[in-house]
Order: C-alpha cells, then structure tokens, then sequence
C-alpha cells in the first residue's frame, strides 16, 4: 500500500512539474502578445496624440487588459510625472524585470531594455522608429515562441508523465 502511494505521488510530481514547464511556454506567448500590443498603443499615443508620458503610460494602463500590467503601467504612469526622482529608463528596466514578466527569455528583455532607453530621450519620430524596431523584434521572437509552444507543450507534460513512471519502475 505503502509503495502504490509513493508510486502515484512520484508520477503525480513529475507529471505536474511537466505542466508547469508546459505553462511556462504558454505564459510566454501571451505576454509577448500583451507586450506587442502595448508598443502599438505606446506608439499611437506618442505618434498621434503626442502627449507627455504620463499620459501615454496612464492610457496604457486603461487599454491593457491584464490586471497585473495595468498595475505596473500604472506605477510608471505615476512615477514619471515632474519632479519625480525616477526617470524612464529607470521605470521601464523595473517594469521588464518585475515577477510578472518571469516568462520572458533574455532576448525577449533585450529588446525591451533597447527601447527603454529611447522612450522620451528622443523626439517623437524617433520614439515611433524605435517602437516600431522594438515591435518586429518582439513579433519575430513571438513567432518562435509559438513555434517552440506547439512543439514543447505536448512534449513537457508527456515527458513529465514518462519520467514519473520510469522512476516508478527503477525505485520498484
């Protein structure tokens, strides 16, 4: 009795640590999906509607529908107002490495962290370019991330399942 239960809490274990690996890709994708579409508002905001940051960052906050995003973007919306100690490379660099972005592999911040440097150093034309740089490289990164999502997720939680039993097997 003592064996069967220790048998279905090692392929129990090793079957959720697939899933959670499995997750990890999917969680990738999405917030690569969220991010694109902060840029494209990002970038009509500064393009169009040429508003301070502040204001840029606040409408962001509205737009994005994902509470933890909204909470960050809101965050740097109030941070960079005058006479804030913060500047926005600053905010943007907290925002990419927060615990909500822990999915996101080093190329993904990368481009991120590129384009922080640029948000209000710049004039508007080249805070558009620079979106616009920053949007490819997360579309391109995206696409492999799907790519590697369709082919890792199966895989994770069946290998999960798979390492479990033969654990079984050789401790039995």
């Amino acid at each position: 009795m003592i064996k069967l239960v220790g048998a279905i809490l090692v392929i129990g274990t090793s079957t959720l640590i697939g899933f959670l690996m499995a997750e990890r890709l999917n969680e990738r994708s999405r917030l690569l999906r969220l991010l694109l579409r902060l840029l494209n508002i990002i970038k009509t905001e500064i393009g169009y509607h040429s508003g301070l940051l502040t204001e840029v960052f606040q409408k962001a906050a509205q737009l994005i529908n994902d509470p933890k995003l909204t909470l960050s973007l809101a965050k740097i919306a109030q941070n960079i107002g005058f006479g804030s100690d913060y500047n926005i490379t600053e905010l943007w660099e907290g925002f990419i490495n927060e615990k909500t972005m822990t999915a996101l592999i080093k190329d993904d911040r990368a481009v991120l962290k590129e384009l922080g440097v640029y948000l209000g150093s710049t004039d508007r034309q080249d805070q558009v370019a620079r979106i616009e740089g920053a949007r490819a490289g997360l579309q391109l990164n995206l696409e492999a991330a799907d790519l590697e999502r369709v082919k890792g997720v199966r895989l994770y939680r069946y290998f999960g399942f798979a390492v479990g039993a033969v654990l079984v097997c050789l401790l039995v």
